[in-house]
């Protein structure tokens, strides 16, 4: 969404395994949304550089806490305005860091795509 005249966003896909995801990720690309996915924090620096930033960052409930919340950090001290997003994590933590931690919710289930796409559209306004 960064400048884009039609809106088109773009979301950094933070997850320890590529499947859980998956449903999302694609849920995504089909409202026209381009996403990349990593796997690590170097990867992740990598990825929003070479793209020079990203509308959202979705943190897959499989990552790990701290490593979620430095990841939140290392984009954040580059771009205050990122929108960061969470689900329960496997250690049943929520991510104080983030924007919308999407609690309760399946990162399949198709309102996921919804949240991520209308708090990605409030941060732009």
């Amino acid at each position: 969404m960064r400048d884009s005249p039609t809106g088109r966003g773009e979301v950094l896909v933070l997850e320890a395994r590529s499947a859980v995801l998956a449903p999302l990720v694609r849920a995504l690309r089909r409202r026209g949304i381009e996403v990349e996915r990593v796997d690590g924090l170097a990867s992740l620096r990598a990825a929003f550089a070479r793209a020079g930033g990203h509308d959202a960052l979705v943190i897959a409930p499989d990552v790990p806490l701290t490593l979620a919340r430095e990841a939140i950090a290392t984009l954040r001290a580059v771009d205050p305005r990122l929108v960061a997003v969470t689900f329960d994590g496997g250690d049943g933590a929520a991510v104080p860091e983030s924007d919308l931690h999407l609690a309760g919710l399946h990162p399949a289930a198709p309102v996921a795509c919804g949240a991520i796409v209308r708090a990605m559209l409030v941060q732009r306004i």
